[in-house]
């Protein structure tokens, strides 16, 4: 019997350390993986494989990619973010500056689009990455506090996923050449730590777009606002006179609307009479030079027959059209 115990010991250790062994190696810090900026990364989504951020954009162009999070079967706590500076040709820099970091929030969507069959098919009910929380604010670069909703730090439950998305703005002086860097992800758990490559091209974007838009974001009434929108080449509606010389210089500013409204809208049917012609250079003279004007005077007008004929030349065409 002494034998066998002799052997038998030795055999229980071994069997005992097999089956720990894998528990000690078993992750406990985050999982992280890139993904490409059009692509959808659901809560549970399997991780990808791809740690290398690659990137290609012309001077004076935003490039942006996401940085997707995955908590182990702990979790995670006091995550972070946080990106390097980019090493280019000849000692060239393109500072951490150049980036603007955003958590990205799941938003739940209870009902899909219509489903018009194609190959861009509807998902159905989900859980849906949408809403941007901005690291820092983007006019100053410094942390943001006291929002209801935090970027960083944040914890993540075992087995969700967190992207974060990643803008770059490609310096208009920057340049041509291969730049690198690095992103790391940080948390109470463990770190990450992948690479980031950036090939600016021999050509730079101009400053002011060449399609003309009119974004009706309605609550964008301040400054901060109308900046964030023409940084990605998107025009407000109207802008104030006294800003704009400040917003053609440094974002491109290249249209605005005049401030005649109808009144007609998807509530009413009803439109005004048109200003004159007087009244609409005396508005246009307020403007700065250069500037695209036109007036936006309805809104979801569709419905309202009696403001068209049905051939889709409207009745009011002077007004629609401004100057």
């Amino acid at each position: 019997m002494r034998i066998k115990s002799q052997w038998l010991l030795p055999s229980l250790l071994t069997t005992a350390w097999l089956l720990a062994a894998p528990m000690a190696h078993a992750q406990t810090g985050p999982k992280v993986w890139v993904a490409q900026s059009l692509q959808r990364v659901g809560p549970s989504d399997a991780p990808g494989s791809a740690t290398q951020a690659q990137l290609w954009a012309a001077r004076g162009e935003y490039e942006s990619f996401q940085i997707v999070v995955r908590a182990p079967a702990g979790g995670l706590s006091n995550v972070n973010v946080s990106v390097s500076d980019l090493q280019g040709p000849a000692g060239q820099t393109i500072s951490k500056k150049s980036y603007l970091l955003y958590r990205e929030r799941y938003v739940y969507v209870s009902q899909s689009s219509p489903d018009w069959g194609g190959q861009n098919r509807p998902k159905g009910a989900a859980w849906y990455p949408d809403a941007l929380i901005p690291f820092t604010d983007p006019s100053t670069g410094l942390p943001l506090s006291g929002a209801p909703l935090v970027a960083v730090p944040f914890s993540l439950s075992a087995g969700q996923n967190q992207p974060i998305w990643v803008d770059i703005l490609v310096p208009r002086t920057a340049t041509a050449g291969n730049y690198t860097g690095s992103y790391t992800v940080t948390s109470s758990q463990g770190s990450f730590t992948g690479q980031i490559v950036l090939t600016v091209w021999n050509f730079t974007l101009p400053l002011q777009p060449t399609l003309k838009s009119s974004f009706l974001f309605w609550q964008a009434g301040n400054i901060q606002s109308q900046q964030e929108l023409l940084r990605h080449k998107l025009s407000p509606k109207a802008t104030s006179p006294t800003d704009q010389s400040a917003l053609i210089s440094q974002y491109g500013l290249s249209s605005s609307s005049l401030p005649f409204w109808s009144g007609a809208d998807i509530g009413s049917c009803t439109m005004s009479p048109a200003p004159s012609v007087a009244q609409f250079q005396a508005a246009a003279t307020t403007q700065k030079p250069g500037l695209y004007l036109y007036d936006y005077s309805a809104d979801e007008i569709g419905h309202c027959t009696n403001l068209y004929d049905g051939s889709g030349r409207g009745t009011c065409t002077r007004r629609e059209l401004g100057t």
